[in-house]
């Protein structure tokens, strides 16, 4: 259920029964066939039928009307009608760098990031990680997509995060450029969030890290620190990974959302 002064992309929709995925959007001519996996979903879970009004998205800011004009084993094509975009990507422009948790935590998180409009999801590897590895699989890296796609069609997102591959923390850090960059922290040093963004422009890209549930080790600490990383706490509990993501992210979009354009 959407909230009253949510701050989800409000982006033009065509009025449809269904919501499907279409990466090839952009290429398409007057028709276009969903990936595999989207066929799959269409024809044996929402069976689908020929004639049947759907609305299609890219996630990167174009969505199209269309028609299913052929549904088979190996296929769903679609009549493309109107096209509308690609849009600017809405502000803030977050990035979300994280320990990885096990299992329906992490699906959640994706999920609920993909919700709060994050650009890019940049797992990262600590001396404290307890999954995740070192290398995103195609396999892998396609179930987390489908839960970024899931929740996208869910609440009518038209954009979805860059799923990049892990990153050791050192290198993360040497590398990340964004303006602003928040890392949780239960330390009593630690700064409120509507502090650390004091002065924020919604211009400003911002990246929030966020540690495993044993924390920094003590020698990645000023690591992070010397990074430019500013620490910042919620509250006065311990987070685990996917509370901590998502309640991050929640407070910058409420923040930002209470910006003058």
């Amino acid at each position: 259920m959407r909230m009253a002064g949510s701050t989800v992309p409000q982006h033009r929709h065509f009025d449809a029964a269904m919501r499907l995925f279409a990466p090839e959007l952009a290429a398409a001519g007057d028709h276009v066939d969903l990936p595999a996996d989207e066929a799959h979903h269409a024809r044996n879970v929402m069976r689908l039928r020929v004639g049947a009004t759907v609305e299609l998205f890219d996630g990167a800011g174009r969505v199209a009307s269309g028609a299913v004009t052929e549904i088979s084993r190996g296929r769903v094509r679609v009549a493309v009608r109107c096209t509308h975009g690609p849009i600017a990507r809405p502000q803030p422009c977050v990035e979300l760098a994280f320990a990885v948790p096990r299992g329906k935590r992490l699906d959640m998180l994706l999920e609920k990031a993909t919700e709060l409009g994050v650009v890019s999801l940049q797992p990262i590897v600590f001396q404290r990680s307890v999954a995740g590895g070192e290398r995103l699989s195609p396999g892998k890296r396609q179930r987390w997509l489908a839960h970024c796609i899931a929740a996208a069609k869910q609440c009518r997102l038209n954009f979805l995060p860059d799923i990049h591959a892990p990153e050791p923390l050192d290198d993360y850090v040497a590398s990340c450029r964004c303006d602003r960059k928040l890392v949780g922290d239960v330390a009593e040093t630690a700064q409120p969030l509507a502090q650390a963004l004091a002065g924020w422009l919604r211009t400003e890209t911002i990246c929030l890290l966020i540690g495993p549930e044993g924390d920094l080790n003590p020698d990645e600490w000023p690591m992070v620190k010397q990074g430019g990383f500013v620490g910042v706490r919620l509250g006065h509990t311990t987070l685990r990974v996917e509370t901590a993501a998502i309640a991050l992210l929640a407070g910058v979009t409420a923040i930002c959302d209470g910006m003058a354009v």
